[in-house]
């Protein structure tokens, strides 16, 4: 495949990738990702703490297929090094940018949202805020949609993920 065509391919619709990265003991760990190309690099998001996350903390070193499962099939593979970063920016632009595109434009806010967000009898509401704020906007979310007759339900969520960017080699 062209340049070209390999980026097309894997930038078509909602396909997801296969990322694999090296485990402790060298053996390989494979997971499904939603990603979007940047240029020359792949990004997707991980949490920290998952077995991805700590995985290319120790060992940046991934490989990633994207495939089309309909006759006749098709498959692209890349290798690369993972970049990590925990910037919180670049974290929310990224996961609302990958978020648009696997659930739709209208989610993508949700997608980049940390903090408190509040679902109610009505449309979502969805607040960002600093984790050590959290608390107090969602108490000030409830209160409000109390006020109006609304019951709601909530999480608070900590930014604890990896914005990984894959570097082709």
């Amino acid at each position: 495949m062209t340049d070209e065509q390999w980026r097309a391919f894997v930038s078509h619709g909602t396909r997801t990738g296969k990322l694999s990265t090296v485990r402790a003991d060298g053996g390989p760990h494979v997971a499904p990702i939603w990603f979007l190309l940047d240029g020359d690099d792949l990004v997707f998001n991980t949490s920290k703490e998952s077995v991805k996350g700590r995985n290319l903390a120790r060992d940046p070193r991934v490989a990633l297929c994207v495939d089309d499962d309909r006759p006749p099939f098709a498959f692209v593979v890349l290798e690369g090094r993972a970049e990590l970063s925990e910037d919180l920016d670049e974290l929310r632009h990224w996961a609302a940018r990958i978020g648009a595109r696997y659930m739709g434009e209208e989610r993508a806010a949700e997608f980049g949202a940390i903090g408190a967000t509040i679902s109610g009898a009505g449309p979502t509401v969805f607040a960002w805020a600093e984790i050590q704020y959290a608390e107090a906007v969602r108490g000030a979310m409830v209160a409000a949609f109390a006020a109006h007759g609304l019951q709601s339900d909530y999480w608070i969520s900590g930014m604890e993920n990896y914005g990984a960017r894959v570097v082709k080699a």
